[in-house]
């Protein structure tokens, strides 16, 4: 899932931001111990906030630019394995 590009940067980081946001409650609904997500968001102020939310959900989580990933776009992807039941 992601949001529709305004083309502002930073509301286009916000918005992705807070939809993976979003997800992580519906995550910590369905995953089981083990389960694992992964995050798409651009590159911004609120990316450390969506890695400690991961990280306090998650055992494993890393911060990714896949190859097939454009150089100059601020795409990343968090993968997080390992969930951990609460």
């Amino acid at each position: 899932m992601a949001p529709n590009a305004s083309g502002l940067r930073e509301l286009d980081h916000e918005r992705l931001v807070t939809k993976c946001l979003s997800v992580l409650v519906l995550a910590d609904k369905v995953l089981r111990p083990g389960g694992s997500l992964i995050c798409k968001y651009w590159y911004g102020a609120l990316a450390c906030k969506l890695q400690q939310r991961l990280s306090s959900m998650f055992q494993d989580v890393r911060t990714v630019k896949p190859r097939a990933s454009r150089k100059e776009t601020a795409e990343l992807f968090f993968p997080a394995r390992m969930f951990k039941m609460r």
